[in-house]
Formats: C-alpha cells, structure tokens, sequence
C-alpha cells in the first residue's frame, strides 16, 4: 500500500537547489536533515513532497520515491508483477528501501520508514 509520492533531486548543488525552490518560487521547507555524508531537505508543493539530497555516494538526478507499508512486501509483488528489483536494504536515515529502475532508466525507490534518525 503506497502512502506518499516524493520527487526526489539528487543534487550536487544542494544549497542552490534549496535557495531557488524557497527564495524564488516561495515554499516552505517541511523538513530538513544533515549528517557527515548526507543533507536533505523535504518542501510540500501541490500534494507532493519534493526532496533534494546530496550524498556522497549518489550522482546527481531525479527519483521517484514512494511510501509504502512493507518494502520486503512490495518487493515480492514486483517480483511477481516481473520486475528485477534490488533486494530490500536498510538506509542509514531510517528508511527501508527497494530500488528499481523503469524502462526510460528512472530510479524508483519504494522505502519503509522504519525509525526517525536522531537530529532531524
């Protein structure tokens, strides 16, 4: 069961990014995180929320991530529906994911959030 959509910015300009979506366009950032390897922030727009992140360990582009109930669960129902996704794995901000990627090359990330990391 999905919950929630996100468009996600994988950025290596993060604070510009940042800048335009609150200083230009005016939305309010509705969460924000930072760690030694990783920074995000969270804006709503229109009933979606739309995520920028840089990490060191991603290369910049766009993602569609979806909330979903159980990700070993949606794991499963992908790999019936014939779908080759990466096996479930626990991310370091507390989400559980399953990546795939769709016939265009775009990354889907369905996570779990499995517990709030400390400091956001």
């Amino acid at each position: 069961e999905m919950h929630k959509l996100r468009v996600v910015f994988q950025t290596d300009r993060y604070d510009d990014s940042v800048a335009f979506y609150s200083d230009v366009l005016g939305l309010e950032v509705a969460d924000s995180w930072g760690g030694p390897t990783a920074r995000g922030c969270l804006f709503a727009w229109a009933g979606t929320l739309v995520e920028f992140f840089e990490g060191d360990w991603v290369e910049s582009g766009t993602q569609l991530a979806m909330e979903v109930t159980d990700a070993d669960a949606e794991h499963a129902r992908l790999v019936e529906a014939g779908a080759n996704p990466q096996e479930p794995a626990e991310m370091p901000w507390g989400h559980r994911s399953v990546f795939l990627v769709d016939p265009h090359g775009n990354e889907l990330n369905f996570f779990q959030v499995t517990s709030k990391p400390s400091g956001s």
